[in-house]
């Protein structure tokens, strides 16, 4: 392929390619719904039932996802796009948001059946003029952290990924390597969006608050149990040295001084292990009253907009 060529020489190594399309790049991102002007916090969470058929989750995600490859990239509406040039050719996605579900670079592999990823990045394009980067984490930093050694790698990176887009033909090609191009006033959540994914099955939620989208109180709950198991299998296990000592007779000095209430206080451990459970459903109750129901806008169907045979 062309752009196999203008990589030519550069490093190739084989992709481990990660396939999961239930990975969002963030969570908790705020949110405003243009009907009622009210602000929220929302979050994406993956159903049950996506997590045992995760090969209908990506062709879900893959039916909403606005796909473009090099002969289409061009005449693409104007927006922000994350790219990759790869040995199955250039992928590049239209982002919605800062969930980037189905635009992750990992993603856009996995839907070009890539086996080796060259570069990646980001790139903002304007009719016939486009902002390019190399940030991905997943593929280019990880090509230039192997091949640190090797200075002339970044350049022919730069060089070989505007040839890519300049052979789309794209007039202006301006490369702004660190600044990243996804941001939340580039790319807000919208209402359509979001029934996007609830359509693909995922559970949308939505918070007043953002310690109450990530449930930090759930997590220190959470943190105590966590706590008192370990407390409970050291406990336990000093009650069983304990019995071993008695039956040897060895009930003087340090060791058995120290262990000797270690079946008082593995009780009391048991006891605050009820007590934080308890607890823990209380705060899951508490907090499931304070979710807003999503309400969907009306199913859309299936994106024919993906552009790649065009």
């Amino acid at each position: 392929m062309g752009e196999s060529n203008l990589f030519a020489g550069l490093p190739d190594d084989p992709t481990n390619i990660p396939n999961s399309f239930l990975f969002m790049k963030k969570s908790c991102i705020p949110y405003t719904d243009t009907a009622t002007g009210k602000q929220y916090f929302v979050k994406l969470v993956a159903s049950e039932t996506q997590k045992e058929n995760r090969a209908a989750v990506r062709e879900a995600v893959r039916a909403f996802t606005k796909l473009y490859n090099d002969r289409t990239f061009l005449a693409a509406p104007d927006g922000v796009y994350t790219w990759i040039v790869s040995d199955a050719g250039f992928l590049a996605a239209r982002v919605l948001s800062l969930f980037e579900l189905g635009t992750l670079h990992k993603q856009l592999a996995t839907f070009l059946g890539a086996t080796k990823v060259f570069v990646a990045g980001e790139s903002e394009k304007k009719e016939d003029a486009i902002e390019i980067n190399l940030q991905s984490g997943t593929f280019t930093l990880k090509i230039l952290e192997k091949h640190e050694k090797n200075t002339t790698v970044p350049t022919r990176l730069r060089t070989s990924a505007k040839k890519v887009f300049e052979g789309m033909g794209f007039v202006k090609v301006t490369e702004l390597p660190e600044k990243t191009l996804l941001r939340d006033e580039k790319t807000p959540v919208s209402r359509e969006e979001l029934s996007l994914y609830q359509v693909a099955g995922f559970d949308v939620e939505l918070w007043l608050t953002k310690d109450d989208c990530f449930g930090w109180d759930i997590s220190a709950v959470q943190g105590e149990i966590n706590h008192t198991l370990g407390v409970i299998k050291d406990k336990q296990r000093d009650v069983t040295l304990k019995k071993d000592m008695e039956r040897e007779g060895k009930t003087t000095g340090r060791l058995y001084t120290w262990i000797k209430n270690a079946p008082t206080q593995l009780e009391a451990a048991e006891k605050e292990l009820d007590a934080l459970k308890l607890k823990l459903e209380e705060v899951k109750r508490e907090r499931e009253q304070k979710r807003i129901p999503f309400v969907a806008t009306r199913k859309r169907k299936r994106n024919s907009d993906n552009n790649l045979t065009k």
